[in-house]
């Protein structure tokens, strides 16, 4: 009951400590911020992602890592015991592989007489065999920075203080809880050995910075000692099997930015050992640049006749307002114009963009409404009038007092290809259709973590096609071709006492072949009323299964709450993934609110209903979107499924980046890269992977 409690304690106080201030500025190597084996308060700037690799032998290091708010990082990481094997009783000799979290909490910015201070705890999920907490406080002065701070677990082995937190509960002085293998605690939280055990140890460093800021040149004090003994004979508390001997606490390196986004660091510790690093990071909060949106293309070729409105159709596209419908009605002077609006997020600057430019092309108009069209459904419209247009571009009217005249709302739904239009009006379809479009891309498909090696993969293609049918009707296709690798050496997980839904993904990497079918589906999109949007998609769905799915969501504008529900019947696929299926289906359906919170751009979603191995629970997701359009999140689901049945990890659980593509490639505008990861794959709580969700699709929430 004591641990129960202190748990709680900690909890609490790492909920409530980022109301107290603000974190500033700094770099992060492997596992945390900091240097070759302490960390220091600075938190590298919001919103960036990195990439490391680091060798401290017996340890070779993988991490990735994102400042995921002002004051919170959050770093997972694979680390390589060079010397002890991953199945130690079978012939395989793979190094032994253990994934680690790391969560960082940065309540104090630096001030004028004020450290920075950081809270850490490091391997907070999985073995914790490198479970470590730390409070930590760094303050800059001249050319140099110097931190000092307290460690617990491994980064306290050093025993230099009594644990001082014994003083508020005698249960924090207990030993710590080490990892039992037999109980399939990996993927659990080891929150009973947070800051626990007799001892806590001092460590600190000096960190000299180049006036450029290219170079740093630093020396730190470790808390952690390795070894506990002085003969070969007698084991240490490492996970390495060897001894790690450790001749001081004292390390010493260097670090150098030679460009930005790319750092190295060189070191030497514990007295007998070199290590090297490098990371690579992004700022993809800062990522765009000033001049975004790009001016505005404002020269139209005149029409040579009434009909002729090319120059006008081929101005907008090149502006990314791609034009589907354009409806006049002569007798009141007014017209109606459908358009997909890919050039920035921000409806109205937009729409008052293709006002401004259709007002220039066409003089007999005095009114234009406009209607901004996703995955075929109108989705906001606005009204603009040609003299409050002349009259903002003379300095009469403010850019809010024009839009606020627009009447900005959710547009009624159209039926029809002619929605609006009547016998007196002239109704231009300038979209044909069908029409296709087809895509060839490269990618990877992994495995990360196997047996087999840590990183198997293979190189692919993926060609696509889209044929569009009408506005809201598309068939699409896409394939994969192998083109190298070494996927196939992916060796089947345990079995499941859950239908293996999931957990026989290695089946499917390696008994699809070369070539395989990742989809091809038929998608129907149908706005129901001003604020119900709905979808209908049938066919191959995923990777691994096929069928029917349906979904339906009410989104309000300018509301932060929106709702869902979907249903679907799924049947799973053939390992080879063409056109064969398995006897294994299911009727999946679940229920969605979706959050807004307005603080720090985080969304939430919960969902609630069945899912692919007929278990019936909830889902959990908290995301971060930057103004940049990256979005960072983590995810967990409990269902009815015990954790014994579960298996290894209790629960479904994970994380995941999704950075826009426009962020590299001007022009690629909402096309997105995911990266998502689970702490393992289980096949408890999982869902389909639905292509062309409504949420996504149509930008939730709709906010200007």
């Amino acid at each position: 009951m004591n641990r129960a409690r202190r748990s709680l304690c900690v909890l609490f106080a790492l909920w409530a400590a980022p109301a107290l201030g603000q974190a500033v500025s700094g770099n992060a190597n492997h596992g945390m911020p900091g240097l070759l084996q302490t960390p220091w308060a600075y938190a590298p700037p919001d919103g960036t992602l990195s990439l490391g690799i680091s060798s401290e032998l017996p340890y070779v290091n993988l991490s990735t890592s994102a400042q995921v708010l002002p004051w919170f990082w959050f770093g997972a990481r694979y680390t390589q015991v060079r010397d002890r094997l991953y199945q130690p009783d079978t012939t395989n000799d793979t190094p032994y592989l253990d994934k680690g979290f790391d969560v960082v909490f940065s309540p104090f910015k630096e001030r004028q007489y004020m450290p920075a201070v950081s809270i850490g705890l490091l391997d907070i999920a999985g073995t914790g065999i490198f479970g470590s907490e730390y409070i930590v406080a760094s303050k800059s002065f001249s050319m140099f920075s110097a931190s000092l701070g307290l460690g617990w677990g491994r980064l306290g082995s050093a025993g230099d203080l009594d644990n001082p937190l014994g003083a508020v509960a005698s249960s924090f002085k207990e030993p710590r809880d080490a990892f039992d293998p037999d109980k399939d605690q990996g993927g659990n939280l080891f929150s009973g050995n947070w800051f626990s055990g007799p001892d806590t140890a001092l460590f600190g460093s000096l960190v000299w910075h180049s006036p450029a800021r290219r170079w740093q040149a630093f020396i730190e004090y470790d808390g952690n000692i390795y070894d506990n003994g002085n003969t070969n004979l007698q084991r240490d508390n490492e996970p390495a099997v060897r001894r790690v001997a450790s001749a001081t606490r004292w390390n010493a390196g260097v670090r150098w930015r030679p460009w930005s986004g790319l750092e190295l660091t060189a070191g030497y510790i514990r007295g007998n050992t070199a290590t090297l690093s490098l990371r690579l990071f992004g700022d993809l909060d800062h990522a765009r640049t000033t001049s975004y949106p790009p001016a505005l293309t404002t020269r139209v070729r005149r029409r040579s006749d009434q009909g002729d409105t090319q120059g006008w159709d081929e101005t907008l596209w090149a502006n990314q307002l791609w034009v589907m419908r354009f409806t006049q009605q002569p007798s009141t002077q007014s017209a109606r114009l459908d358009a997909v609006y890919a050039r920035t997020e921000d409806f109205a600057t937009d729409s008052l963009s293709i006002a401004r430019l259709t007002f220039a092309e066409f003089p007999e108009l005095r009114s234009l409404e406009t209607r901004d069209v996703r995955v075929g459904m109108p989705r906001l419209q606005a009204t603009w009038e040609r003299g409050d247009v002349v009259a903002e571009e003379s300095g009469k009217l403010s850019r809010e007092e024009l839009i606020a005249k627009a009447d900005i709302q959710q547009a009624q739904p159209c039926f029809s290809d002619h929605c609006g239009a009547s016998d007196e009006n002239e109704a231009r379809s300038l979209v044909k259709y069908p029409t296709w479009a087809y895509t060839i891309t490269p990618a990877l498909r992994s495995n990360i973590g196997s047996p087999a090696r840590f990183w198997i993969t293979d190189l692919q293609l993926k060609p696509g096609i889209r044929l569009q049918l009408a506005t809201n009707l598309s068939l699409s296709a896409i394939g994969a071709f192998r083109i190298v690798g070494n996927l196939e050496e992916a060796t089947p997980y345990v079995s499941s006492a859950l239908p293996p839904v999931r957990s026989n993904l290695e089946r499917y990497q390696t008994e699809s072949g070369s070539a395989y079918l990742e989809s091809l589906e038929v998608n129907y999109f149908q706005k129901l009323s001003r604020r119900v949007y709905s979808k209908v998609s049938a066919g191959i769905l995923e990777e691994m299964f096929g069928g029917v799915f349906s979904e339906v969501v009410w989104i309000p504008y300018r509301n932060r709450l929106a709702f869902g529900v979907e249903a679907a019947w799924a049947q799973q696929r053939d390992f080879s993934q063409l056109f064969d299926f398995q006897d294994y289906n299911v009727v999946t359906g679940h229920a969605s609110v979706y959050w807004n919170t307005g603080w720090h751009g985080i969304q939430a979603e919960i969902t609630a209903g069945r899912y692919l191995a007929k278990d019936v629970g909830a889902t959990l997701k908290l995301s971060r979107i930057f103004p940049s359009g990256l979005e960072i999140g983590a995810f967990a689901t409990k269902t009815d499924v015990s954790a014994e049945d579960f298996g290894e990890g209790s629960f479904d659980k994970g994380f995941f980046f999704n950075i826009p593509l426009e962020l590299l490639n001007r022009g690629r505008a909402r096309d997105t890269v995911r990266f998502e990861y689970r702490f393992l794959t289980r096949d408890g709580g999982q869902k389909l992977q639905v292509n062309r969700r409504l949420i996504p699709e149509l930008g939730f929430p709709f906010d200007n």
